[in-house]
């Protein structure tokens, strides 16, 4: 009987793989537009949706805040009901109610649609991870979930690039910022209808004991991968197993939970310790403070910008009950170049994990971070101003997929989903911290705000610090 990873290390990464992959890749991309280039879209919308600063950050907290009860629910499903029928089902719910929200004709309706989607987008967002890390030979897993990544730069340089051409556009009687939200579904509905056509996760088959299921994915998998005349009999595999396998339960599913979960924290306290308060960190500032940042560059090209400080300039001219709403070219030129720099970030992260183990990797881009918010006490140049705000959220985002992979490494396969959803957990929480922080002392004290988050990033590499080496992953993973 063989093990699964080694017959995956066999069929490779095939044309089956390399499928997921490019569904994933486009999943990865609308969960992005979804969530975090929707700060361009609210932007723009701001004066047609009445919403000043405060409703933003509202607005913003409160589509993060309703995942947090979500992920755990969805991490429950994802284990028991499988990972690709969740991302289907919920992925087209989001979609749908993401279209609706587009035709809403004022800031409560347009509010509470945007938050039933986010409820539901929470489900593919830890799904498609396990998912296309369940696909992927051990040896490669880190590299490939790394590659997923590059669909946060993408879409960070798809919704300003579209909006670059849509915004200025004179239609009559439409409102370009409603365009520029259904054009951001596209990447979904692709990513969609390809997971659709793909078969669910032979590892999670195996946890529930589905012997025959499994066989049939993997027996799939070597026809796509090595050809139709191949099976797995003439590649020497009768039947596969995986370590780590748990019984079945028999508890109520309440009872069968609450069981679960306490034996998950019990065997790995640690590691999920860590891994929530370091998410909660890094989600807090790479997520959070996203939208922020794009509205103190709009606020630095729309109020005159003159040789002064970032703190300065908010004290002197940002306000927090100001609409700001009038986007023109000139305003979106700097998110393209913050998407081209997060796309670079993780291409550079790519050519570091030939080299270099994930925790340094983290450790590395989080000093780089707090090198950045530093300077932001009295950087007074606009382009140096620019890239340190960018260069201060960014790295963050980088750590945040790298932990991921580690988690995926070391938790059994029973557990990933819950798991998963534990850790989004604490990036939600650091994401509805952050965004009401920012928005209520970013104008009454600068300061204290950018300099509150130098601390948690500290704080976050302390704890990065403690995780297991990668060695030490290896041996966890017997």
């Amino acid at each position: 009987m063989a093990e699964i990873d080694e017959v995956f290390e066999i069929l490779g990464f095939g044309r089956m793989q390399k499928t997921i992959f490019v569904g994933c890749l486009l999943l990865q991309t609308w969960f992005t537009t979804e969530q975090l280039g929707l700060g361009i879209v609210m932007v723009a919308g701001a004066c047609d949706l009445n919403m000043n600063d405060y409703k933003l950050a509202w607005v913003t907290a409160l589509t993060f805040a309703v995942q947090i009860g979500a992920f755990v629910f969805w991490g429950i499903l994802v284990d028991s009901m499988g990972r690709r029928k969740i991302i289907i089902f919920t992925g087209v719910t989001s979609n749908a109610c993401s279209i609706l929200s587009a035709g809403m004709p004022e800031f409560l309706s347009f509010s509470a649609l945007r938050i039933i989607c986010s409820a539901f987008i929470a489900a593919p967002v830890i799904a498609m991870m396990t998912y296309m890390g369940e696909f992927t030979k051990q040896s490669l897993r880190a590299r490939v979930l790394n590659y997923l990544s590059y669909g946060l730069g993408i879409s960070f340089i798809l919704v300003p690039g579209t909006a670059y051409f849509i915004l200025p556009l004179k239609i009559p009687n439409v409102q370009n910022w409603r365009i520029l939200l259904l054009l951001n579904q596209i990447p979904g509905i692709l990513g969609l209808a390809i997971i659709s056509c793909m078969p669910e996760s032979p590892k999670f088959y195996l946890s529930r004991h589905r012997q025959e299921d499994a066989m049939d994915v993997m027996e799939r998998c070597c026809r796509m991968n090595k050809g139709k005349d191949t099976d797995l009999q003439s590649l020497g595999v009768q039947e596969i197993t995986q370590p780590r396998l748990r019984a079945l339960s028999t508890r109520k599913a309440s009872a069968q939970f609450c069981h679960i979960v306490f034996r998950m924290f019990k065997e790995h306290t640690r590691i999920l310790v860590i891994s929530m308060l370091c998410t909660s960190v890094m989600g807090g500032i790479g997520f959070g403070l996203q939208v922020w940042m794009v509205r103190i560059r709009f606020s630095m090209k729309t109020d005159n910008f003159n040789n002064q400080t970032v703190c300065v300039h908010a004290a002197e001219s940002m306000h927090a009950d100001k609409q700001q709403c009038q986007l023109d070219r000139n305003h979106l030129e700097d998110p393209l170049i913050h998407g081209f720099l997060i796309l670079g970030i993780f291409i550079l992260t790519t050519f570091l994990l030939l080299c270099m183990g994930r925790r340094l990797i983290m450790l590395t881009y989080l000093a780089f971070s707090m090198l950045c918010n530093f300077s932001l006490n009295f950087l007074k140049e606009d382009l140096v101003i620019m890239f340190a705000l960018f260069l201060m959220v960014d790295p963050h985002l980088g750590s945040m997929r790298l932990l991921q992979s580690l988690v995926i490494d070391i938790i059994p396969t029973h557990y990933r989903g819950k798991s998963a959803a534990m850790g989004q957990v604490g990036g939600r929480l650091g994401i509805l911290f952050s965004s009401l922080f920012m928005g209520y002392t970013l104008t009454w004290n600068c300061y204290v705000a950018f300099n509150t988050f130098l601390v948690i990033s500290l704080v976050a590499a302390i704890l990065v610090s403690l995780l297991p080496s990668e060695s030490k992953v290896k041996e966890m993973m017997r």
